[in-house]
């Protein structure tokens, strides 16, 4: 009895701040359930407070609703700890509308609303210190990738690549990522990519050595080509589809690494010559290299090939699993803000160590937000009294606005209510004339 009582106490509960999003947390419910440490999981509301979660997570920060949420949890002690749901991309920093627009939004991570965040990978963590996020990074990997490190690590990556086989037809994936763009300029250069790449596997495949597939997303169809060499399959997991793969041609995307974890020879393609936070050891930026990059791939040179597994060591953390590491760490941020609740302190995780380095001491950067948006006239601002006051007044404007909202539907629910009964009623006094008519 005393173990169980002890197997209850240590138990957690779990708050999400974005529900919808479920996906991002299945890995780490499934390892608290599967070693009796959930209580309970629910999403984060300020009207259930009774019910006090351990901890609150979140995988998105750039919706309104959800960052108001872990900005309130944290004001009541509850630790935040942020997963990202894969990699960061030049375009949704910097040209995303967000970005551009002080009426769009904030832009992504400028600054980390959360206690703590979750990277994919090193350089993931460096890029956020870039930004001044030192104290708040810890390099776990994704626990939804966790089936992608056990396949890593049953690789024998010290032994070169297999030699393709010229008896069977071997598969290339071309993957088209969600966001091909942000504007139409942008857009039209992702549709000449494809045209140019469905050409050119065209030429290659002349003898008809290859399977080519191609895979998109929900928002992606309308850049593909016309008349596709090859088949699109879209049903299954993207895993599976990897699976099947014996090479990848990608947007630049999380698939990438995904690939590249599976020992497969990938490319990334890419006409927005701009600069992008993921690498491969293939890369096509134009149509003029195009044939030689990917005659380059379907070789598989060895030399490539371990170039591409040094990028993914930097890029995504695959030394074990990371469902474990995550939750050694929630388990840390717990501890911190039980601690400092019962002192009455404000909880400090920037001490938490849970990485292979100490990124906070490899920062040299002098990150100024005012010049890098000037869209956004919070950057500019250094009234904090003003602000603080500002903030105030504008939650309470929100509350009262909520309130007139909940008005406004209780009077239309019951003007709903009311307008039925009235039809009702008037249906039935109609019945009872047509009735009374009868019986004359």
């Amino acid at each position: 009895m005393e173990d169980d009582s002890e197997n209850q106490a240590a138990r957690i509960h779990v708050a999400i701040a974005d529900p919808g999003r479920e996906d991002n947390y299945l890995d780490i419910f499934e390892y608290l359930e599967e070693n009796r440490i959930l209580s309970s999981i629910s999403t984060y509301s300020s009207n259930t407070r009774r019910s006090r979660p351990d901890i609150l997570l979140a995988s998105d920060e750039w919706c309104s609703e959800y960052s108001v949420k872990i900005l309130e949890a944290k004001r009541n002690g509850i630790p935040v700890l942020h997963i990202v749901d894969g990699i960061v991309k030049w375009g949704n920093v910097w040209e995303n509308p967000r970005s551009q627009n002080e009426a769009a939004g904030m832009p992504m991570f400028q600054p980390i609303l959360a206690d703590k965040i979750a990277c994919i990978g090193s350089s993931q963590a460096r890029l956020f210190c870039s930004w001044g996020q030192a104290s708040k990074v810890a390099v776990t990997g994704l626990p939804r990738f966790d089936r992608y490190a056990r396949i890593f690590n049953d690789i024998n990556t010290t032994s070169p690549s297999k030699t393709p086989c010229t008896n069977l037809k071997r598969t290339i994936l071309v993957i088209v990522a969600n966001k091909p763009g942000y504007v139409e300029s942008q857009v039209a250069l992702a549709r000449k990519s494809l045209d140019d790449l469905n050409s050119t596997l065209s030429q290659i495949n002349i003898l008809n050595k290859y399977c080519i597939i191609w895979r998109y997303g929900p928002r992606s169809p309308e850049v593909l080509p016309s008349s596709l060499h090859g088949s699109v399959e879209n049903t299954g997991t993207l895993f599976d589809a990897l699976a099947k793969a014996d090479f990848v041609i990608s947007s630049p995307s999380t698939a990438t690494l995904e690939a590249m974890s599976m020992d497969i020879p990938t490319c990334i393609i890419d006409y927005l010559n701009k600069p992008e936070f993921i690498q491969a050891a293939w890369s096509i930026r134009s149509n003029n290299e195009m044939r030689e990059v990917i005659e380059s791939l379907l070789n598989s040179e060895e030399n490539r090939m371990t170039y591409q597994r040094y990028l993914l060591h930097d890029q995504m953390r695959l030394d074990g699993l990371a469902t474990p590491r995550v939750f050694a760490l929630m388990q840390k941020m717990i501890s911190i803000s039980k601690a400092s609740l019962m002192k009455g302190l404000k909880p400090d995780y920037s001490k938490i160590d849970t990485d292979p380095f100490c990124y906070s001491s490899l920062v040299p950067y002098s990150y100024h937000p005012e010049f890098l948006f000037p869209a956004h006239s919070l950057f500019v601002r250094s009234d904090t009294d003003e602000l603080k006051a500002e903030l105030g007044h504008l939650r309470l404007r929100v509350q009262q606005l909520e309130n007139q909202i909940t008005s406004l539907k209780w009077h239309v629910h019951n003007k709903s209510v009311f307008a039925r009964s009235r039809r009702k009623a008037s249906m039935i006094v109609h019945r009872l004339r047509s009735f009374l008519k009868q019986r004359r």
